[in-house]
Order: structure tokens, then C-alpha cells, then sequence
């Protein structure tokens, strides 16, 4: 990417950013955004790999509940893998450390 095109995108993300962090600051999107976010951590991933084993059990299926709890468990290490993979290549400042006027909200 040339440095005219990347300045270009650079200017439009930053006015996008802007505009959603604005429009993040109400408390009911706020409060949405912060549950999504928190549906990235492990813990609720691992709770639901749990209750579906513990489902399939009670339904007389062992097998099928601990299939698709080890079937997320690999999708789950594949994309961490991939994730942390990409990140060393596409790695940069978050916005609100670059701009004054995005602040983290969650």
C-alpha cells in the first residue's frame, strides 16, 4: 500500500472511529458493546462447552455433547492461533492512544 493510499485510510477510520466513539458514549450502546466484548472472553465459551456436554448427558447423547465441545474447543485454538499470527503483522496503536478525542468506553 502507498503511503497516499494508507494516509487515506487512515483519515477515513480515524472520522469513522470518531463518529462511533460519540455515538458509543450512550449508556444503552455502551452497555451493549461491553456485553459483546465480554462474550470474547474464555469464560463464557467455556461454560457453554460445559453445559452442552452436561445437556447431551442428561439426554442420554455423551458422545455428540463432548464432540461439539471438542469440535469449538479446536475451532477456538485454531483461531487464537490465527489471531495471535495476524496481530504480529497488522500490529498498531489502538485509536483512543493516537487520537484525543476517541476514548476507551469499555
Amino acid at each position: 500500500m502507498n503511503v497516499r493510499m494508507r494516509h487515506g485510510f487512515v483519515e477515513r477510520e480515524t472520522r469513522w472511529c470518531v463518529a462511533a466513539n460519540r455515538w458509543g458514549r450512550r449508556g444503552r450502546v455502551r452497555a451493549w458493546f461491553a456485553a459483546v466484548s465480554r462474550l470474547g472472553d474464555g469464560v463464557f465459551w467455556y461454560t457453554l462447552m460445559g453445559l452442552i456436554v452436561l445437556v447431551a448427558a442428561l439426554e442420554g447423547h455423551h458422545l455428540d455433547g463432548l464432540r461439539a465441545s471438542a469440535h469449538m474447543a479446536a475451532t477456538g485454538v485454531c483461531a487464537l492461533l490465527l489471531y495471535r499470527r495476524l496481530k504480529q503483522y497488522t500490529r498498531r496503536p489502538r485509536p483512543c492512544a493516537e487520537d484525543a478525542r476517541i476514548a476507551a468506553l469499555v
